[in-house]
């Protein structure tokens, strides 16, 4: 007996509360502005220079400055996750749910 979606998209909506932990990837639709980032690219490191040290990692802000999309303001993955929603600076260590964002802007995600 097949599932219908909604009952999935219901059941994980319904868990999602139990998320202590999101980590991220993809393009600038997800990407989010760090202290240890490009300005307008990155959360931490760039695609030319990738490597950085757990302590560089954990002592990363998101920067909440209003102009990492489109609209002006937070994007979904900081909606999702309550993280970063503030304008200023946030340790996702501090957010119920962290979020840790790998996402590049003008990243390709496009398989050709």
């Amino acid at each position: 007996m097949p599932v219908p979606d909604n009952f999935i998209i219901s059941n994980v909506w319904k868990h999602a509360n139990n998320i202590q932990c999101s980590i991220a990837f993809g393009d600038s639709y997800t990407y989010v502005q760090g202290t240890h980032g490009h300005q307008n690219y990155s959360f931490i490191g760039d695609q030319l220079d990738f490597s950085y040290d757990a302590q560089t990692l954990l002592s990363n802000k998101i920067v909440q400055n209003q102009t990492a999309t489109a609209e002006g303001g937070p994007n979904w993955v900081e909606y999702l996750t309550k993280c970063g929603l503030k304008p200023g600076m946030t340790s996702p260590r501090t957010c119920s749910k962290q979020l840790w964002d790998f996402a590049f802007a003008g990243a390709d995600i496009s398989t050709e």
